[in-house]
This record gives structure tokens, sequence and C-alpha cells, in this order.
């Protein structure tokens, strides 16, 4: 209890200093809004410019403070105390410089970036007229910070809560009485910030509670002498600014990017002017929605089919390959891309063997992610690069594709989906006609439309939505008839397409399809079974980020835009998955399939960068690696209805060894087949 009355005794103040240096620079907004929308939304936009490039900044190297003056004030050295706090202010002048250059911009840097120019006029005007609060601003962030260190709060708060009384009539004055407008609403700002100044100053040389050395002390008076020791702690002070600026600037830049897009509106003054009302009035904000869909994960399930294939080849020789092995492979989203690359063939290896051979074989897939991923989904680096990648995000997709479109048709070329040495089924989404559209090679003879090349598929189902643009390409069969296609990730169908495979498998065993002649009918007893593996991209289900009293205050906004996430898509999304996997188990013990002829491996463990749909650095991507290679050794999981998490199957080994189980049972029946001459393949199916 006494822990909680001296936290608090420091925290509630904090609480005042911190919302009442806010209102200095937002209050002055609300003034504004009074001389109509223009004002109002140029205000708006100069203030999250000015946030973004400067008072953010700033704010951030003062945390260097934070860690110096307190270790100078716990280990007693009072005089590097005072002279930490003044290298720390000189630092942030130097700093102050560009920023004001870049205020004196603002006007052409928002034309430049499409802003209405009647909004980039005024807001320009105002942002220079904001030029003179940075000086003050660093001062105060700097003294802030050593007064803090000494536990000295009381006068923060009445300085900081008399600068904000100050300011509103000295505002008002400017703004409705001597019509100053926007430069009378920036200047109260300056004016504000410098009375604050003066009184922290005013308290620090005249009370006894303030150490003396937050004066200059008397061998500080020759003016060499204590630009020397100022400078000589720059160079420490920086060390630490940097990294906590950029903390601090990630945070306040998400916040402020959606006002500043708001410019880009259909009516900007009316959607900046009303943003800006909603972010000051109740500091709501919100990031950019996230994605869904498997993406750079997909390296994960590509692992797992590495090792598939390598036990395949341990029993049937090095040639061996997946698609030999299987009647159906399907996959959703990237796992639709793995799908087109262990099926499509190798047309330029074909006089070199017998038969026909894929494209590739699945150890090339993982080396194959790990040198285009990082491509596929670029990230801007440095201290701006996230916020410019959001950016981008919000005004349109994030990435433009255009790799990911060249380089699929450089592997399939012509390819279409008749061709592939295997059935697929490869799920879409088709956004004009609002319906899902799944590729079928068992239909292709039947509905010669849907023939298309393997690359348009690629492209269609891996067109995640707000990551990748909706992919379009028209196709024409053999009769002459067109058909225009306009699709999106196929996740949006089938997140988990073990049913849907299933399904079209079951289609054709009841048409009496050739290649099924070994198959019962659906429900009816057969001494033959199915053999179903199904592998995800892993997901971030563990991390428990939600529950039953959270959720209960949420209203739209919150079930769509949470943080870094969109709660109502990742429910939608794991609901269908784990609700499919349990179909699948009931659905395959009435068509008298054994337990282990359903393999199910999913990893429910990422967290952070891992869960990211498009986080493809090579550093993240090499993080993913090592997760499909630890779950590779996990245990054999199936899904607990009641808790809603995958518990190890008891006695059911490794991952590792029941994948060896499962190509011993594929290859069995491959040689069945052959000593049968019947077609060849087991059924697979692929998430």
């Amino acid at each position: 209890m006494g822990e909680l009355i001296e936290v608090n005794r420091i925290a509630i103040p904090m609480i005042l200093v911190t919302v009442s240096q806010f209102l200095l620079r937002t209050s002055p907004i609300l003034m504004l809004g009074h001389l109509g929308q223009l004002h109002l939304s140029a205000a708006s936009i100069a203030t999250s410019l000015s946030n973004v490039t400067g008072y953010s900044v700033l704010f951030g190297m003062s945390g260097a403070l934070e860690t110096l003056c307190g270790q100078a004030y716990g280990a007693g050295q009072h005089r590097k105390l005072a002279t930490f706090t003044y290298g720390a202010i000189l630092g942030m002048f130097l700093v102050c410089i560009p920023v004001a250059i870049l205020w004196l911009l603002t006007e052409k840097l928002l034309l430049s970036l499409g802003q209405d120019p009647s909004i980039a006029a005024e807001a320009g005007k105002y942002a220079i007229w904001l030029i003179p609060t940075l000086f003050p601003y660093s001062v105060l962030q700097s003294l802030v910070q050593y007064l803090l260190a000494q536990g000295l709060i009381v006068p923060m708060v009445w300085s900081a809560v008399a600068s904000l009384c100050l300011q509103v009539p000295i505002c008002w004055v400017f703004v409705f009485k001597m019509e100053l407008g926007s430069a009378g609403a920036a200047l109260s700002i300056g004016i504000s910030y410098w009375a604050n100044v003066v009184f922290i100053l005013f308290y620090v040389a005249k009370s006894s509670s303030s150490l003396s050395t937050c004066k200059i002390p008397s061998s500080y008076c020759h003016a060499a002498s204590f630009t020397r020791d100022a400078f000589l702690t720059m160079g420490d002070s920086f060390k630490l600014a940097v990294p906590s600026a950029v903390m601090v600037c990630l945070e306040w830049w998400s916040f402020e990017l959606i006002l500043l897009l708001s410019g880009l509106l259909p009516n900007p003054k009316l959607e900046t002017s009303v943003l800006s009302i909603c972010f000051t009035t109740t500091s709501v904000h919100c990031n950019i929605p996230y994605s869904f869909g498997a993406a750079a994960r997909a390296i994960i399930p590509a692992l797992i089919l590495s090792y598939l294939e390598s036990q395949l080849q341990e029993l049937d020789g090095e040639e061996a390959r997946i698609a030999e092995y299987m009647d159906v492979i399907g996959g959703t989203g990237t796992g639709g891309l793995i799908t087109a690359m262990l099926t499509a063939p190798n047309n330029n290896n074909q006089r070199l063997h017998r038969r026909r051979r894929p494209l590739f074989a699945a150890k090339d897939i993982p080396p194959f992610f790990l040198r285009h991923f990082p491509l596929f989904f670029p990230h801007i680096k440095g201290p701006f690069g996230e916020v410019i990648n959001q950016m981008k995000a919000s005004t349109g997709p994030k990435y433009d594709g255009k790799y990911i479109s060249k380089l699929v048709k450089d592997l399939f070329g012509g390819t279409r989906l008749h061709q592939t040495l295997t059935n697929v089924v490869i799920p879409t989404f088709d956004i004009k006609t609002l319906q899902p559209l799944i590729f079928n090679s068992f239909e292709t003879i039947k509905d010669t439309i849907l023939d298309a090349k393997l690359s348009d598929i690629c492209m269609g189902t891996t067109a995640t939505p707000t990551l990748l643009p909706p992919h379009y390409f028209n196709n024409k069969d053999y009769k002459g008839t067109q058909r225009e296609f306009n699709l999106v990730d196929g996740s949006l169908v089938a997140n988990n397409p073990t049913l849907v495979a299933i399904n079209e498998v079951a289609k054709q065993v009841l048409k009496g399809h050739p290649a099924f002649d070994h198959q019962s009918k659906p429900l009816e007893p057969s001494g033959r079974r199915y053999i179903v593996i199904s592998i995800g991209a892993g997901s971030c289900k563990k991390e428990h980020k939600y529950n039953a009293r959270k959720a209960g205050k949420w209203g739209l906004f919150d079930w769509l835009f949470n943080g870094n996430s969109i709660p109502l898509m990742e429910a939608f999304h794991q609901a269908s998955t784990d609700m499919v996997d349990v179909q699948t188990s009931v659905l395959l013990s009435a068509l008298h399939s054994d337990d282990n002829c359903y393999l199910r491996i999913q990893d429910e463990t990422l967290c952070g960068a891992l869960s990211s749909v498009d986080m493809a650095t090579k550093e993240n991507m090499e993080r993913l690696v090592r997760v499909g290679e630890n779950l590779l050794r996990k245990p054999v999981c199936k899904l607990d209805r009641v808790t809603g998490e995958y518990k190890p199957v008891h006695n059911g080994g490794t991952n590792m060894e029941a994948l060896k189980k499962f190509a011993k049972m594929l290859s069995d029946e491959r040689k069945l087949r052959q000593s049968q001459m019947a077609l060849p393949l087991s059924d697979y199916i692929h998430s």
C-alpha cells in the first residue's frame, strides 16, 4: 500500500502536467473552429504535421534525461544533473533547426502529398508561426525531466496549469479581438510555452527545494567552460535520445497519420475538421487495419512439405515427388502458390525424363520463399520507414504486386489448370459477383472457361485485401467464350481449404470419375480409405488478446480496429479454420478412415512479428524457418473442442514421426495401385 501511495503521489500530478501541456496545443484549434472549416482543418493538419515532424522528436529526445538525470541524482552527482540538462537543451536546439526549415516548407509538402490547396496554404501559415514554439518546448521538456528526477512534481503542475490559464485568454484576444486568425492561435502557444519555462526557472532560482546545481554554478560563469562541459555530455545524451525518440515517434505518428490522411478525402475541410474534433476531445486513435491470410508465414508449411517429401525419397528414391502420391492438392493464398509450384509441369526437363516432372521439388520451395518474399513485401527501413509503409497502406494496397505478377508469369508461363500433374483445388473470391470461385482441375473438361493460366489463379488467390490489389484478367476458352475475373484472396472463401478439397473428391466419386474407381462412394463402407494431411501457416491464437470483459465495452469501431488487429476478422477466420478441422475429423470417421489417416499440423504460438502477414524481412523469415523446424519436433496435437487449444495426442509422437508414418502410408498406397494398374495417387489436401 505504501508503494501505491508513493506511485500515485507522482503519477496523479504528472497526469495534470501532461493534460495541461496537451491542451496548450489543442485548445487553439477549438477556438479556430469558430472561424470556419478551413481554419479548423488547416490548423488540425498543421498540428498533426508538427507533432509528427517536431514535437514527437523533441519529446522523445528528452526521454534520455530520464535515464541520465535519474542516474546522476541517485549517485549524488548533482553537478552532472545540471550538465546533462544543459547538454540536452543544446542538442535539442540543434535538432530544432532542420525541423524549423521543414515547417517553412509545410505548404509545399502538403501539396506534394495531395492535400487541398486552400488547406495547404492556411496550414503552411499556421506551421510557420509554430516555429517559435520549438525552442521553449525543448527547454520545457528538459526541465520537466530535470525536476522529475528530483521528485519535484508540484511546481510542474502549478506552472503547467498557470500557463494554460494564461494561454486561453491570450489566444481569445489574438484570434477574435486582434483578428490574427491562425497566426494568433499559433503565437499564443509559443507565449504559453515560454511562460511555462519562465515559471519553472523562477521556481528553480528561488526555491530551496531544488538542488543548487540547477542554477548555473559559479564555475560556469565563464561561457567557454559551460559550453565545453555541456557539449561533452551531448554524445551520451544522443546515444539514448535517438532510440528514445524513435520509440515515441512511432507511437505518435501512428496516431497523427489518420488526421493527415483525412485531407485526401473528397471533402477535406469537413472530414479533417470532424476528425480533429473527435481526436482532440476524445483522444480516440486507431491504427491502420491489418490484413489476413498466411502470406509470409507460408514458409512454415513449405518446410513441413519438404520434410514429407524427403521421407518419400528415403522410401522410393531421390526422384520421388509429392505430386506423384496425391489425388488432390489444395491451397489458398500463398498455399495456392505452393500448390501450383508442386504440380505445374517442368516443360524444360521433359526430354531428360521419361515421365513428366513437377516444376519444384518441395525442398526447393523454402529457399525460394527466403529469396523472394522480402521482394514480395518490401519494407522501407529507417526511422520513417514504418510511417511510410502505413501511409501507403491507408491510401491503397500496401504493395503494388508488380514483382509477384512478373515472378509467377515467369514461373508458370502459359501453363493452364488442366496441365497440372495431379488434381488441384485453389479457392478465390470474385469481388464483382461477390461469389466464391474455386479453380478445380476436375471441372476443366466440363467448364472450359475456368481453365485459366496458373499465373492468373495464383495472383488471384494471393491478392490479400489491403496488402495487394485484386487481380483482374479475361479468360477465353477454345470455343471463343470469354469471361472476366475480379479476384481476391482465397482465404475469404476457405481459410482452411481441407473440406473444399474433400468435397471435390466426394463429388468426383459420386460421378464415377475414373481416377477414383478404387474409392467407395461417400458414407459407404469400403476397404479403401481417405488419407488427408492439413498443414497450417501458424496463428497467434494462444496470445489470448481478447476476453469478454474487454470486448463488452467495444462498439463497431473497436471490433473493426483494435491496435494492429481486426478482432472481428480474426474471430471469423479462426472459427472457420477450427470448424473445418473438427468437421474433417468427423467426416473422415464417417468415411471409415482411422485416426492415423488424418494429420493436422499447426503452430498456434506465434506472436509479434512472427504472426505478421507481410513482415518478410530477412530476419523475420529466418525466425519463421526456426518456427517450422521446431514445429517438426513438437508433439502431434488435436483440437480440444472445449478449450479451443491444440493438445498433444496420447502416444502420438512428434510431427516428425507422424510424417514418417504418413509417408509410409502414401508409399504403400501408391505401390498397391501400381500393382493393380490403377491410376496413381492418394488423397492429399494442403491448407
